[in-house]
């Protein structure tokens, strides 16, 4: 079951976090930004929120780019979306858009919400969904 999966998932990832050295940002950059993020998303899906608040704020704090730090905040949009904090859920969307250069009013007219909606999808439509949703890890 999907639920088996995301529970395994997160054990795994929480593994891999515990098996790193000391100065695994500086010397394995690309495998802890890959377990951080899925550990994220993975504990998003098994509800063990506080996980992806931790994981998410430590990616947010070593990631080298804010590309690296989109699985995170994907992660972190839904989780707070979830626990019903759909004010900061929205600002914290609003904000990693306007990072990545999509600016949109506070009280948009219907016409501007379809642009802003249009140059969106336009946008993700460049970025590799492996970009948005956690790098895939490649075997060894």
């Amino acid at each position: 079951s999907t639920t088996f999966a995301l529970l395994s998932a997160s054990i795994f990832a929480l593994q891999g976090i515990l098996l790193l050295d000391e100065d695994h940002w500086l010397t394995d950059y690309d495998l802890a930004l890959a377990l951080y993020s899925t550990s994220a998303e993975a504990h998003n899906g098994c509800g063990v929120f506080d996980q992806v608040e931790t994981c998410a704020n430590i990616v947010f704090a070593r990631a080298r780019s804010f590309e690296d730090k989109l699985p995170a905040y994907f992660s972190l949009v839904q989780v707070t979306g979830t626990q019903g904090r759909l004010f900061d859920a929205t600002n914290l969307g609003l904000d990693v858009l306007q990072k990545l250069g999509v600016l949109l009013a506070a009280n948009p007219d219907v016409e501007a919400a379809m642009s802003a909606i249009d140059q969106t999808s336009e946008m993700l439509e460049a970025i590799p969904t492996e970009t948005l949703i956690g790098k895939k890890m490649e075997d060894a």
